[in-house]
């Protein structure tokens, strides 16, 4: 029976998911900031009085948008309640006492590039329209290099930050051409003979990285990692077929047939794969040689797996020998109906600790979570029991 309902992206149809109330606290909000996404996206954050939530001191919380802010009140000043939403995101829930601060007024101009922001009629998100937006370049290419998308060694927000502000990486595509210019970053300040080594070796690593990373981590907007499976599982696997598909004149109804795929996934796909400079930074990755088809395994066709982790919660940490990056166990986990979370908490049921677990495997042992080996969880994945 489990065979025939199957499974969403996200979840097995035959389950249903028990979340538990999250934990709240008080304090008191500081400061209302706003920043420039990778997409355009314009994002309200309060920063806050620091208070334990979840195992950790939250500094921040996400306000959403603006409407967010006006229906709720908040303020500088503001008496609020905090949660962290999936254990992960702190968010403001509620205002408790909106204080005697002024009202706040959400900028019209991208804080940024001071574009006029916009958004559309039936939208609550503000957006920068600017291509050419720092900020929005800048976090587009931390994120491309992130441990979740390209993982390149030796490239964090610090150094993009740097090589973008210093001309050498304007967007993603830049990455790849950085070794043209290594006796350069040797003699820049905060880089050396070892580090620019690292880096450049991260990103020849990189170049490995397999298919369904490369995708998500272009940016597209609503193109993230269960978009992308679902598109390499409907047999869009290569990002050949995929400039095919976008370039029909059907493709909206091909890509809304898919199972969890909806109409504004399916127009922001077209849109954006048909857009000249996407379709130029493409080429330009697809030159350098990043992998654009996914890998063919033996057995590929086979049934789904066994959803042997159906209503579990794993949290995963250290590092391991056969899963690098630790990413592909999360996503064994996640095609046997488990769910990841970042931080160990008296919901999560396992905890896969690798070498170096440390403080999360010190949180498993003092809540009783069961802690799973990579031997343990190998054997698991194999077996089934």
């Amino acid at each position: 029976l489990r065979k025939e309902l199957g499974q969403t992206a996200n979840s097995p149809r035959w389950a249903t998911a028990l979340k538990f109330e999250p934990e709240i606290r008080e304090t008191t909000v500081k400061k209302i900031e706003v920043f420039v996404g990778r997409t355009g996206r314009v994002t309200p954050r309060a920063e806050l009085e620091p208070v334990k939530l979840a195992g950790t001191t939250v500094t921040y919380a996400t306000l959403h948008n603006a409407d967010f802010i006006e229906k709720l009140g908040v303020r500088v000043g503001s008496r609020v309640k905090v949660s962290k939403r999936g254990e992960i995101i702190p968010a403001v829930e509620e205002v408790v006492d909106p204080g005697r601060g002024r009202p706040f007024k959400f900028p019209t101009a991208c804080p940024s590039c001071d574009s006029p922001l916009k958004r559309a009629d039936d939208a609550v998100d503000w957006m920068c329209l600017n291509s050419l937006c720092p900020e929005k370049m800048q976090n587009a290419i931390s994120f491309f290099a992130g441990r979740k998308q390209m993982d390149i060694n030796g490239m964090g927000e610090k150094v993009c930050r740097i090589l973008y502000e210093h001309g050498y990486v304007k967007d993603i595509a830049d990455i790849y051409e950085l070794h043209k210019h290594k006796s350069d970053l040797e003699n820049m300040e905060g880089f050396g003979q070892k580090s620019v080594q690292i880096l450049l070796a991260g990103i020849e690593e990189s170049k490995k990285r397999p298919f369904r990373f490369v995708l998500p981590s272009l940016g597209l907007r609503e193109v993230g990692h269960s978009v992308t499976e679902i598109l390499i599982q409907s047999g869009y696997d290569n990002m050949d077929a995929l400039l095919k598909l976008a370039r029909s004149k059907n493709a909206t109804e091909q890509l809304t047939a898919m199972d969890g795929i909806g109409p504004r996934t399916a127009e922001a796909f077209v849109e954006q794969l048909r857009n000249p400079a996407v379709l130029k930074i493409i080429e330009r990755l697809r030159r350098a040689g990043l992998q654009m088809a996914a890998e063919k395994k033996p057995g590929h066709d086979a049934a789904p797996a066994d959803q042997i982790f159906a209503g579990q919660t794993w949290c995963v940490t250290g590092s391991f020998e056969s899963f690098k990056p630790r990413d592909l166990a999360m996503d064994e986990i996640k095609a046997r109906g488990g769910k990841t979370v970042g931080s160990v908490s008296s919901r999560t049921t396992h905890l896969l600790a690798g070498e170096s677990a440390g403080s999360k495997l010190d949180k498993a042992r003092e809540l009783g979570v069961q802690v799973v080996s990579e031997v343990e969880f190998k054997r698991l994945l194999n077996t089934g029991n």
